[in-house]
């Protein structure tokens, strides 16, 4: 790995400590641009805001954006504005794919009847096209290229070369786009590397460029030149505040094969998390395989990293025994006490932090079954295979994954925490036993305060968790508060349970 490619990953990892910021501003952005159209009385300033609202929210909530694209189609087509329509109907295609709509974008594409639209439609037209087609080689793989739509983006570029002149932005960028597409990869890259000097981070056409030439790289198997591209567009996107992007996802497995694990590792959890947030369904079809290797040997690490640790501060204790003992007894045992009392509160920490990664890794694998199951069904909607489209619809496969968890949630919990059921019940009133300590395992209610007592206190999180609404956790921990003898103090109390 150079050492421009390793800067560049220190400032991805810098960066992830502004993307909530960045996340939560483009968030408010959206709902001022929202408010304000609904607030407008006047057409033409609410097309100006639909414009605004769009370019703000189109990499960021997908649903979203599909629902205003809809609201603004509906608002051009009740003013008898057919050009804006048009318009809005073309950027919806784009979105189509990230939400798996891939039958739909493709039928959109092959019946618009492009000489019936304007210059300016026609464009936004072949632009949305390619980009949809882009897509589409990711969904498939992307760790190859499939030449066939491959071949497609480049017919779509070379439409968009043809309504250009040199003087239009983003010409060279879809010229060099077909000259991949040909195979004329060396011409490609120059013309992608003098584009992108022209320009800065803050260009539209920024991260489509550099995603382009990491393509021409990889077809030309420079892999360091095409880890570049992919880690230029994953700061890029986490500067924007971009979260439905690809590369922190393809940088995360390339770290991972470079031997960086809690990296990947860290890389991998934040690009599922973006995907849940945009709720661009496409982005987990690469992940399934993926993430199993990579937490593996993120766990193997930290416990390497642990064994050192320990045998370190091992011989720093016998150091300070070995010189305690020169000068007082007293002095030696206060010291041993002193490092014990140290080392139960790091088994105590260290306990509390792998039972949260777990927690967490648990979390992201059960929604992605869920997004996993989706797509299966779509497809074997499709005709294949009755008997399996019937297991998929009923859920049958998901609520195993699930009970398996619950099951084996419950066994680790209750080893770790042996008197947790009857401490529980040590802080309730006569008369309202929450579970039989010797049962094996845990009630719902019961459950609920163990994943609060690890520190999951978001109620939608544990909602998910045991397939329950939010108003049903809320009730249970509501109910048993009014049932605990310090209602007040009760959660807190809770999480004491256990603790050295």
């Amino acid at each position: 790995m150079s050492d421009k490619l390793r800067g560049l990953l220190n400032e991805i990892d810098s960066s992830f400590k502004y993307r909530e910021d960045m996340i939560d501003a483009r968030a408010r952005n959206i709902a001022e641009l929202r408010d304000s159209i609904r607030a407008s009385s006047d057409y033409d300033e609410r097309i100006r805001l639909y414009g605004r609202l769009i370019d703000e929210g189109r990499h960021f909530q997908i649903d979203s954006m599909l629902m205003y694209y809809s609201e603004a189609k509906e608002d051009a087509l009740a003013h008898g504005d057919i050009e804006n329509v048009r318009k809005y109907e073309i950027g919806s295609m784009e979105l189509m794919p990230l939400k798996i709509r891939m039958h739909e974008a493709i039928v959109a594409i092959d019946t618009t009847d492009v000489s019936a639209l304007s210059k300016s439609n026609r464009i936004a037209f072949y632009k949305s096209a390619r980009q949809v087609y882009i897509y589409f080689t990711t969904i498939y793989s992307h760790w190859d290229v499939n030449m066939e739509l491959l071949e497609r983006v480049g017919e779509f570029s070379r439409l968009l070369v043809s309504e250009l002149t040199e003087e239009d932005d983003g010409y060279f960028l879809y010229k060099a786009t077909a000259d991949i597409a040909d195979n004329n990869l060396s011409l490609s890259i120059a013309t992608l590397r003098d584009y992108l000097s022209g320009i800065d981070a803050s260009h539209p056409n920024f991260i489509d460029a550099t995603g382009m030439l990491a393509l021409a790289y990889f077809r030309r198997e420079r892999y360091d030149d095409w880890a570049y591209c992919i880690a230029l567009t994953a700061l890029v996107e986490n500067q924007r505040g971009y979260i439905d992007g690809e590369a922190l996802k393809q940088l995360g497995r390339w770290v991972y094969e470079s031997g960086d694990a809690s990296r990947a590792y860290d890389y991998i959890v934040i690009a599922e998390e973006n995907e849940v947030r945009s709720g661009a369904v496409v982005r987990s079809v690469h992940v399934s395989d993926a993430m199993p290797f990579i937490s593996n040997a993120y766990r193997e690490s930290e416990r390497n990293s642990t064994v050192l640790l320990c045998i370190i501060i091992g011989c720093m204790i016998v150091i300070l025994i070995l010189v305690g003992g020169l000068f007082y007894r007293r002095a030696r045992e206060r010291a041993e006490l002193a490092d014990a009392k140290d080392e139960l509160a790091r088994a105590n920490a260290t306990k509390e932090v792998y039972l949260g990664r777990f927690l967490s890794l648990c979390y992201i694998y059960m929604d992605k079954m869920q997004d996993v199951c989706k797509v299966v069904s779509r497809k074997l909607a499709a005709g294949q295979t009755e008997e399996l489209y019937h297991l998929m619809r009923t859920g049958k496969l998901e609520d195993e994954q699930k009970e398996l968890f619950y099951r084996e949630f419950d066994e680790a919990f209750i080893n770790i925490y042996p008197t947790f059921i009857r401490d529980v019940n040590a802080l309730m009133k006569d008369g309202f036993k929450l579970g039989d300590e010797n049962a094996g395992h845990l009630t719902p209610e019961l459950r609920i305060l163990a994943f609060m007592r690890l520190g999951l206190d978001d109620s939608s999180k544990i909602a998910r968790f045991l397939n329950l609404s939010v108003n049903t956790v809320y009730t249970y921990r509501n109910r048993m508060k009014n049932r605990a003898s310090d209602r007040d103090n009760f959660e807190i109390m809770v999480m004491e349970i256990g603790r050295l």
